[in-house]
């Protein structure tokens, strides 16, 4: 990260407005725009947290405030940090702290009894698949405990992490249906109304696939920003995914990697923005693919 010395005296004298609202902040930063002042924070961040001696002293403060998620903002005020960085890595770090605290073998064993207890099951048939579960569960656990899958841990422009992104989630759904059994590829135009599309018998179905960091998922498109863009022009305006676009509509949940399916006779009928645990029959249901 290069040091910009005009930007940070700026950052360090406005430090508590910009953590108050940063887009108010901003506006009357006139020598420097949002994005400029919100990537230089965040790399800022990147530096500053990778020190032991700051990141410690945070940690200290948090655990003086009772771990309080209302006395951040106070806090990263004193380091000249944006509050977004320092709760990301205040919660990264709990996790981690957490997983190294558990006996994740003892763990297993009594969750697999509270499972058969709760199931009811035949005790010789949950013996069956025991050694399956008990083998899959470090591995499930370790992403459930450390709050999903990591994400951008290099520290990238936010702006071409948000493409990025999207791009992963067409690549890793992509990724599970060639290993469900189907031929699959991702669509390189960007202008395409389909991400993916995937060959059934010689039938090519095309996918649209939408992605979130938690269970709430939309069906619109994002709208078309950045320098230059008219934002109020109608043809910049993020469209509703229909069946007229596409014959499967695809969310994927990027910290677990749950995919929900949805055919083309049910697209429609979705509301704008919607809640994967109110779908769950269409949760990793590749029967839907057909």
């Amino acid at each position: 990260m290069q040091i910009n010395k005009e930007l940070q005296e700026i950052i360090d004298d406005n430090i508590q407005n910009i953590n108050n609202g940063i887009k108010k902040a901003c506006k009357e930063i006139t020598s420097f725009s949002q994005p400029q002042i919100r990537n230089y924070l965040h790399e800022s961040a990147s530096i500053k947290l990778r020190d032991d001696r700051i990141s410690n002293e945070i940690l200290s403060l948090f655990k003086k405030e009772n771990y309080q998620k209302s006395k951040i903002k106070d806090i990263s005020n004193k380091f000249s940090l944006y509050h977004d960085d320092v709760e990301k890595f205040l919660i990264r770090k709990t996790h981690h702290d957490l997983e190294k605290k558990i006996n994740k073998n003892s763990l297993a064993d009594k969750l697999l009894e509270i499972i058969f207890e709760d199931s009811g099951f035949d005790k010789k048939r949950f013996n069956f698949i025991r050694t399956n579960l008990a083998n899959l569960f470090p591995y499930s656990f370790y992403h459930f405990i450390l709050n999903g899958y990591n994400k951008n841990t290099v520290g990238i422009d936010s702006g071409i992490m948000s493409a990025n992104a999207g791009d992963s989630s067409e690549h890793f759904f992509v990724a599970r249906a060639i290993l469900a059994g189907f031929n699959a590829s991702v669509v390189d135009v960007r202008s395409s109304a389909y991400d993916v599309v995937i060959d059934i018998n010689n039938r090519l179905l095309k996918v649209q696939v939408k992605s979130s960091d938690n269970d709430v998922f939309s069906r619109k498109g994002r709208d078309r920003g950045g320098q230059g863009i008219d934002p109020t022009d109608p043809t910049n305006r993020g469209k509703i995914v229909s069946s007229k676009d596409t014959d499967l509509l695809v969310f994927v949940m990027k910290k677990t990697g749950t995919i929900f399916i949805f055919p083309k006779n049910e697209i429609d009928k979705l509301p704008t923005t919607l809640k994967g645990r109110d779908y769950i029959k269409n949760m990793e249901n590749w029967d839907l693919i057909s």
